[in-house]
């Protein structure tokens, strides 16, 4: 009952926040959807530097007061955040603002997480030795100032002195960011996690690490953020637009004459793309483009009009050529 309630404020922060599209496109990964994550891990056995920021901040336990701020940023966050585990973190700047939080979950709250259904998606039961830093999230004007890596150090470090030997995290294999801030933090690949939703029925299956594993992750941690090698002309920009408004307009049954309905109008919020639509729109863009959309990407204000959609395909056509060039 309370794992319900809880879904119900999340949604409704996210109605409140204008989130129609958000939910939309969350219904639909849970429709159908592939995610690969990489579990990366750190030895703790012997002591390590903590990076500096680029601003001052401190580290603090999570407290009560904070989870509006965070829940206004994250709203995803929110069913941890009313779930009382005692080990999550913010750090704050000097003028009091929260710029970025994390939870250092260790085996103590193995059972305790379980039955709250709060690491389904992980399927990770922690030894007594091991730590996992899970949830980090940088407030979006924070981000580029090397808060993630020192943060993750600093908890890493607290868990070190309490007698743990490996720390734990998992990042998507398309979050470039994220990936080099924990890879400047001394992490390395362990393990490829796959979680595959097919008609709200979810699998999550892993893989050992291996040298393809760590191949493809040093690839990606090479690539710059966001890609700069290669530059979208304005010639192609425009003929993706074209083709993705094209789509919209055919497929969605667009009336010529509606005078609302531009590259920037909003396509899910003014009723053009209904949660359907946004299943076959992201068939259209995977099979047009040889694009598939990231997360991050899909919860974007971007991912909202056709001209945002046309700069998600022109940077993610720019990140498979530098792959390919690499």
């Amino acid at each position: 009952m309370r794992s319900v309630f809880l879904t119900v404020k999340a949604v409704s922060n996210m109605l409140t926040r204008g989130g129609t599209r958000v939910l939309l496109v969350k219904l639909c990964r849970r429709v159908y959807s592939l995610d690969r994550s990489y579990c990366l891990r750190k030895d703790l056995s012997s002591p390590f530097d903590i990076p500096q920021t680029q601003i001052s901040i401190r580290v603090e336990p999570l407290q009560e007061g904070h989870s509006r701020e965070i829940a206004r940023e994250h709203p995803d966050l929110l069913p941890l955040l009313n779930a009382g585990i005692p080990t999550g973190y913010v750090a704050v700047t000097q003028q009091g603002d929260i710029c970025y939080m994390q939870w250092l979950f260790t085996s103590e709250v193995n059972e305790d997480m379980r039955q709250r259904h709060l690491v389904g998606r992980t399927h990770l039961h922690l030894e007594p030795d091991e730590v996992l830093l899970e949830n980090a999230y940088t407030f979006k004007r924070y981000r580029g100032l090397g808060i993630m890596p020192s943060v993750s150090l600093q908890l890493a470090e607290k868990a070190r002195t309490s007698g743990a030997r490996w720390a734990l995290t998992f990042v998507r294999d398309d979050n470039i960011p994220a990936l080099k801030g924990f890879e400047m933090a001394g992490f390395v690949p362990w393990r490829m996690r796959q979680i595959r939703w097919r008609l709200f029925r979810r699998q999550v299956t892993y893989e050992s690490t291996s040298p393809a594993i760590h191949d493809a992750f040093d690839l990606v941690t090479a690539q710059q953020s966001p890609p700069q090698a290669v530059t979208v002309t304005q010639e192609t920009g425009s003929d993706v637009r074209g083709q993705i408004e094209g789509f919209v307009r055919t497929h969605f049954h667009v009336n010529p004459a509606d005078p609302h309905f531009d590259r920037n109008a909003d396509l899910f919020e003014d009723g053009y793309v209904d949660s359907i639509g946004v299943i076959e729109l992201l068939a259209f863009l995977e099979g047009e483009f040889g694009v598939e959309v990231p997360e991050d990407d899909l919860l974007s204000d971007d991912f909202s009009s056709i001209s945002g959609i046309a700069e998600i395909v022109e940077r993610a056509l720019s990140t498979q050529e530098v792959s390919a060039s690499a």
